[in-house]
């Protein structure tokens, strides 16, 4: 890390203040971060939550191998409920995470192994202002530790990776799991993963380079879950600057401890028959590159079976969890282009046609089915500069369109200081940045313009 002291100062009580130190083998990252409420920007007359947050990052580097790092966050987020005219506050929730990441690791050319540590405590607290009491007080914790080995092995046969990851999981609640879980239905706060996964590359001449790999993931919760998920992939390379590629990959994902027992706050409620999520995603593309651009374009294809947040619109549990068959198949294109020695852009876009199915079976459509991107950079010495826009449509539900653009500027004075000018939502736009069919809209915030002072030392 470097030596620097940064500070930022923007609209809306937006404040941060960041240090960095670099002693040799020791480094230390401190940076406090805070923020004002801003009212009328969801549609459920809740206040956008104000922000205090502290974060503390150490690493020490015993030698060329080991090493071993530590990350503490501190934050304190409120959301404030009024009544439909945002002048009568209704009730008053806190919630206070504080979290802890630690990591040893090791690493040389061929083998990398991480034994890691993370812990999360949550506290929310909810307050009825007009029954004057406590409606919701709850202490979550959940807790991980495992190991991660990976060994790389080059050979005739090409090039192979083999490794395991073994960890533990646990989620602890001082209040009942949750209140619609049926009795007799079995649960289990504590999870297992045990995995042992291995990759080859070869190269097959006359342009070909396959790539096979395969996972086998077996998991000890509620029950035993066993999941073998391969990869397959194909290169093709056409000349010195453009190549082909097709791949398909089968992906596994265990749900949450909040997705199942709930917790987390009163917005949520459990499922505690959630399946995992799993499918294939299968992907055919073309890039083309040369000193000053690049091209790539990929079709592609997704069947998966899916955890969706479903909005119920009422006020105890106005999201519920639950599995969802989900399909998706589309074109993406991105084009980047240096003109010049000091100015670049980037064009950018996604056609899409994804589905969901219902409770009742149908498929119906989720999310957009058309996104586009576009920004232009300038940067010397001294100065740089860019204004990035990205444009969703065709959403579903008929929402509208979704139009955010921002700027962003720095100068350097010279070795030591820096200035940079940041501007959010240059249009000041109202946009809705929920997704369709959420409980409640949530509107992206006013233009914000802040300032970032950088000393290096």
């Amino acid at each position: 890390m470097p030596n620097t002291l940064s500070l930022t100062k923007g609209e809306y009580g937006r404040e941060k203040a960041a240090l960095t130190l670099n002693a040799d083998k020791l480094n230390f990252a401190v940076a406090l971060e805070q923020s004002d409420p801003m009212k009328g920007y969801s549609s459920n007359y809740k206040q956008i939550n104000d922000l205090n947050k502290k974060s503390f990052t150490a690493s020490y580097k015993f030698d060329d191998n080991w090493s071993f790092s530590h990350q503490h966050n501190d934050s304190k987020y409120s959301y404030d409920q009024y009544d439909k005219t945002w002048s009568k506050l209704t009730e008053d929730a806190n919630y206070h995470y504080i979290d802890d990441f630690s990591r040893l690791q090791y690493k040389d050319d061929s083998v990398s192994a991480n034994l890691f540590y993370n812990r999360s405590n949550r506290r929310n607290q909810t307050y009825n202002v007009t029954g004057s009491k406590w409606t919701k007080s709850d202490h979550l914790r959940f807790d991980t530790i495992g190991l991660d080995l990976q060994k790389q092995i080059t050979g005739k046969f090409g090039d192979v990776i083999v490794g395991t990851t073994v960890s533990r999981d646990s989620y602890k609640n001082d209040i009942t799991v949750a209140k619609n879980i049926k009795p007799g239905t079995k649960i289990n706060e504590f999870r297992t993963n045990y995995a042992v996964f291995a990759q080859l590359s070869k190269d097959l001449g006359a342009g070909y380079t396959a790539t096979v790999g395969a996972r086998e993931t077996v998991v000890e919760a509620n029950k035993r879950y066993n999941a073998f998920t391969p990869q397959f992939a194909l290169l093709k390379k056409l000349d010195n600057n453009s190549s082909l590629y097709a791949n398909a990959a089968k992906s596994f994902k265990m749900p949450t401890f909040t997705q199942i027992y709930g917790g987390g706050g009163a917005n949520f409620a459990a499922n505690p028959l959630l399946e995992p999520e799993e499918g294939w995603t299968y992907e055919f593309g073309y890039k083309k590159t040369s000193n000053t651009s690049m091209f790539k374009a990929a079709l592609y294809y997704m069947d998966l079976d899916t955890i969706e947040y479903e909005g119920k619109g009422t006020s105890s549990n106005p999201y519920v969890t639950r599995n969802m068959s989900f399909k998706n198949k589309g074109l993406e294109m991105t084009y980047e282009k240096d003109f010049g020695s000091k100015y670049s852009y980037s064009l950018g876009a996604n056609f899409c046609n994804p589905m969901g199915k219902n409770k009742k079976g149908v498929w119906e459509r989720k999310f957009a089915r058309e996104q586009y991107n576009a920004g232009i950079k300038y940067h010397d010495a001294k100065f740089n500069a860019a204004l990035t826009g990205m444009f969703t449509t065709d959403r579903a539900s008929g929402w509208g369109d979704l139009l955010p653009v921002n700027f962003i500027a720095g100068y350097k004075f010279d070795k030591s200081s820096s200035v940079e000018l940041g501007v959010e939502n240059i249009f000041d736009r109202d946009d809705i940045v929920s997704n369709p069919g959420s409980a409640t809209k949530y509107y992206c915030l006013p233009r914000m313009v802040h300032v970032t002072y950088t000393y290096t030392f």
